[in-house]
């Protein structure tokens, strides 16, 4: 099995094009999508419609702070070629509110550019209780995969602005990539 995640598109505020194409380039049996995927009202018969003109395998939907639909679960737990994966938009484990955790994230990120990024998925892994489930989450806008911490964070398809903007998407399957795209 061949999943492709996406994170944080905030559609109509992405490049629709690029989750198309990249949709088309992977050739994934299933898609899920991390939340934050539809979040202006009145915009989900358009993506759905545009969804199901270019793949019609199965799609998973989580729910994100930002999202204006109903669809969705909080959390999916999937095993793929015998390793266990927990997705989760990650809004959940946030330290306060927003605007305290984007101060905070930026000055971590100050230190060490990836700091912020491994102690969110550290408090997450230790706050679900995982121990040998790969997390995998999305909020920050960040593509990365701490291997040694079992995460991966999926990146972004949205033009909106964060602190991490890693315009991207993973994919997993007999191995797991993270594929940075402009």
């Amino acid at each position: 099995m061949k999943i492709l995640v996406f994170s944080d598109l905030h559609f109509p505020e992405c490049d629709f094009r690029k989750v198309k194409k990249a949709i088309r380039k992977e050739g994934p049996d299933r898609i899920v999508f991390l939340g934050d995927t539809i979040t202006t009202r009145g915009w989900t018969k358009r993506f759905l419609s545009l969804m199901k003109d270019v793949f019609h395998g199965e799609t998973i939907f989580i729910k994100g702070d930002g999202d204006v639909t109903d669809m969705g679960v909080e959390v999916y737990r999937v095993s793929v070629y015998g390793r266990k994966f927990v997705f989760l938009h990650g809004h959940q484990f946030q330290i306060g509110n927003e605007h305290m955790t984007y101060i905070l994230a930026k000055f971590l990120k100050s230190i060490n550019k990836d700091l912020p990024l491994v102690l969110f998925c550290l408090y997450t892994r230790m706050r679900m209780h995982l121990l040998n489930e790969t997390l995998v989450v999305g909020h920050a806008h960040a593509l990365r995969y701490f291997w040694f911490i079992k995460s991966i964070c999926a990146g972004t398809m949205s033009k909106r602005r964060n602190v991490y903007n890693d315009f991207g998407y993973v994919v997993i399957g007999d191995m797991i990539r993270t594929v940075s795209i402009r």
